[in-house]
């Protein structure tokens, strides 16, 4: 099965065109049934494979092909990736009962979507009826994550002040949306 011999290299023994095609004909379908026989998966197989011949054709300039190794050069390699197949899959039937759950929770993400929105807007326009140095502090710490302290050196207020204007920002956003959505999750 092995017509290693057949198989002519140039006096480098690095891998030209005609070296591969005789090394891909003379293993190809010994690897094949050895990674069928593990693996149960013809497509899974050929796959394996193919990318065993497309890393020796990608890395030939660095290899040295020594005729007497190469057939369990390959061999082990498919061997490799075999073991790569086998741990993906128990990677998978591992993950699966989590991207199950995930599913399941973000079945309804569009609909929570489109309502959050709606509520930002909400927010949006009530915040901008706010006066304006209340809506500044707002802003400046709910919008831009500032301090108290950051927020009261930026405007020239006390951190007092700022908390006095985000409470009465706070109470007006939440009467104003309590009145238009009426359900007690929100607040």
């Amino acid at each position: 099965m092995d017509n290693t011999n057949n198989i002519d290299c140039d006096k480098s023994n690095i891998l030209n065109e005609s070296t591969f095609k005789a090394l891909y004909d003379a293993h190809w379908l010994r690897l094949f049934r050895y990674a069928l026989s593990h693996t149960k998966d013809q497509a899974v197989a050929e796959e394996i494979v193919q990318q065993i011949f497309e890393s020796l054709w990608s890395r030939r300039s660095a290899l040295q092909i020594d005729h007497c190794t190469i057939s369990n050069f390959l061999t082990r390699a498919v061997k490799l990736k075999i073991f790569d197949h086998h741990r993906h899959l128990a990677i998978q039937r591992q993950a699966q009962p989590i991207l199950l759950e995930t599913a399941e929770q973000s079945a309804n993400t569009t609909e929570d979507t489109c309502q959050f929105n709606e509520l930002s807007t909400q927010v949006s326009i009530l915040v901008s009826q706010l006066p304006e140095r209340c809506r500044e502090v707002y802003r400046l710490n709910i919008e831009e994550g500032m301090t108290y302290k950051a927020v009261a050196s930026r405007m020239g207020i006390s951190p007092h002040t700022v908390k006095e204007h985000l409470a009465r920002a706070r109470h007006y956003i939440r009467e104003n949306l309590q009145r238009n959505y009426n359900d007690p999750i929100l607040f």
